[in-house]
């Protein structure tokens, strides 16, 4: 598997997308700090939502394949600004979670933020329904080529 960053506010899923990649149990748990578990870095949501610690998100990348920026699709607006993929040297893609408490609408508004913020490639995923999880697992099961 991929090792990936899993970056997003505080809410949207990240904890629980972690679990259902690796088939575990859902249960919330809100992250305090960085954690590292079979090659999922997950981060807490305020990393993202004070600019004290995005230089955070930036150092952890570099031990990662790919960045994953997570937005939920029941949220309107986004912490992502426009162009935000460019402070990562790694590739950036978007997982839109809890597809199955959004509307079209709020959907279509989450891919458009994920890829305004730079994001290649965009998937709709929900871990509780299972939505989406078997194309974005693919994707991440891909060979990893970083050391952690």
């Amino acid at each position: 598997m991929r090792h990936i960053l899993l970056i997003g506010s505080v809410g949207v899923g990240k904890t629980t997308l972690r679990q259902a990649i690796h088939g575990e149990d859902l249960d919330y748990a809100k992250t305090q700090a960085i954690e590292v578990k079979a090659g999922v870095v997950d981060t807490p949501g305020e990393f993202l939502e004070s600019r004290f610690y995005k230089h955070a998100l930036i150092t952890a990348s570099y031990s990662v394949d790919t960045v994953v920026l997570v937005q939920a699709a029941d949220e309107r607006g986004t912490r992502f600004p426009p162009g935000f993929s460019t402070a990562f040297n790694r590739p950036v893609i978007g997982v839109i979670t809890k597809s199955g408490l959004g509307t079209p609408e709020t959907i279509h508004e989450a891919e458009g933020q994920l890829r305004l913020a730079g994001a290649r490639d965009v998937f709709i995923a929900d871990a509780f329904t299972g939505e989406g999880m078997d194309e974005l697992k693919e994707i991440l099961c891909q060979p990893s080529t970083s050391a952690i």
